[in-house]
C-alpha cells in the first residue's frame, strides 16, 4: 500500500472512483474465496488499514463542489465554459470546474424531460450526476441522498424567488403590456416546470432506489419513505404556483372588466322601461370578456396534461374575479 500512494488520491476523482470500485470487487471476491465473514474482515488489521486509506469524505466533497458550482455559477450568470480541473498528483483535493459538456447535458435533459426553465433542467442534471455510475459509490449512499435533497431545496427556493421577482417586475407594467410581457411568459414556464419537476423528481427517486441496496421493491418501506421526503421537499411549490396563477389571473381580469360598468349601464338602459323584446343573443361584451384569457392560454402549448392543469387554474380564478367584479 505504501508503494501505491496515487491509488488512494481523492483529488483525482475519476481515477479514485475506478480504483475504489475495483478494490471493492477484489475484497468481495477474496472474502468469498476464503469464506470470510464480514465481521471477521472488519476487525482484520490489514483490512482496517486498507479501508482507512480510502478518503471517501474527501472524494464526496469534490463531487459535491462540482455539482454545487454548476448551480451557483448559473445563478450568478457565469458561463460554464471552464474546463474541469486537471488531475494532479498531490493529495490535496482539487475543485473541478464545470466543463462545456455540462451545458450539452443540461440542454438534452431540458428537451428529454420537456422542461422550459434552466433552473429545473440544472436541478435534474445535478441529481442525475450524484447517482451516475462513474460518480456514485455505495459507501456514500447516505451522503449522496442528502445532497439530492439539498438540490431539490435549491430548486424549490430559486423557483420561488424567480416567480416573486417576475411578479414584481410585471406588476409595474400596464395591464395590456403585462399580458404581452416576457415576465408573463416566464411565469407560465415556471408554472409548467414546477408541476413537471414533481413527476421528474419521483422518477429519479425510483431510479435511485434501484441503485441503492435495500431500497428496491419498497423494501421495509424505505422506497416509500424516500418518495415521501421528496414530496415534502417540493410541497412549497404549490404555494408558489398559486401565487403565479393569482398574479396572471389578476392581470387578465383587469383589462377584461374595465368596460364592465359601461356595458352594464348601456344594456340596462336599453331594455328597461321599453317595449323592446328581451334580448335573444348575448351581449357583444360577453364574447370579448374572456379574450385576454384565451390569448394567454394560446401561449400554453406544453404537454397536454400539464397545460390543462395550468389552464384550469387560470380559468377558475378569472371566472371568480369576473364574477366578483360583476357583483360589485
Amino acid at each position: 500500500m505504501e508503494h501505491l500512494p496515487l491509488v488512494f488520491v481523492p483529488g483525482m476523482p475519476e481515477r479514485f472512483h475506478k480504483n475504489y470500485r475495483e478494490a471493492c470487487v477484489f475484497v468481495s471476491e477474496f472474502s468469498h474465496m476464503f469464506s470470510l465473514s464480514n465481521d471477521s474482515l472488519m476487525v482484520d488489521p490489514v483490512y482496517v488499514e486498507f479501508s482507512r486509506k480510502w478518503q471517501l469524505s474527501a472524494y464526496f466533497s469534490i463531487q459535491k463542489k462540482h455539482v454545487i458550482a454548476v448551480l451557483e455559477d448559473f445563478e450568478r450568470g457565469k458561463p460554464l465554459d471552464a474546463a474541469r480541473g486537471s488531475e494532479s498528483n498531490g493529495t490535496r483535493p482539487s475543485t473541478p470546474a464545470p466543463k462545456p459538456q455540462v451545458e450539452q447535458d443540461v440542454l438534452q435533459i431540458k428537451h428529454r424531460e420537456g422542461l422550459l426553465t434552466e433552473h429545473a433542467a440544472r436541478a435534474v442534471w445535478a441529481i442525475q450526476q450524484c447517482w451516475t455510475s462513474n460518480v456514485y459509490l455505495e459507501a456514500l449512499a447516505a451522503k449522496f441522498w442528502q445532497l439530492t435533497m439539498q438540490i431539490l431545496l435549491w430548486y424549490q427556493q430559486t423557483a420561488s424567488q424567480c416567480v416573486q421577482q417576475l411578479i414584481q417586475s410585471n406588476a409595474s407594467k400596464s395591464s395590456v403590456q403585462a399580458l404581452e410581457s416576457h415576465e408573463l411568459d416566464e411565469l407560465l414556464h415556471h408554472m409548467h416546470d414546477m408541476f413537471a419537476m414533481r413527476e421528474v423528481a419521483m422518477e429519479q427517486t425510483r431510479a435511485i432506489c434501484r441503485v441503492v441496496p435495500g431500497t428496491d421493491n419498497g423494501s421495509c418501506g424505505i422506497s416509500a419513505g424516500l418518495e415521501s421526503a421528496v414530496g415534502q421537499a417540493l410541497a412549497p411549490l404549490d404555494d408558489t404556483s398559486n401565487k403565479a396563477a393569482d398574479h396572471i389571473s389578476s392581470t387578465i381580469t383587469v383589462p377584461s372588466t374595465t368596460t364592465l360598468a359601461s356595458h352594464l349601464r348601456r344594456t340596462t338602459s336599453q331594455f328597461r322601461h321599453t317595449n323592446r323584446p328581451s334580448p335573444s343573443t348575448p351581449s357583444p361584451y360577453i364574447s370579448s370578456l374572456f379574450a385576454y384569457l384565451e390569448s394567454t392560454e394560446s401561449k400554453i402549448t406544453h404537454d397536454q396534461a400539464t397545460s390543462e392543469r395550468i389552464k384550469h387554474m387560470l380559468r377558475s380564478r378569472v371566472a371568480t374575479r369576473v364574477s366578483q367584479e360583476f357583483a360589485r
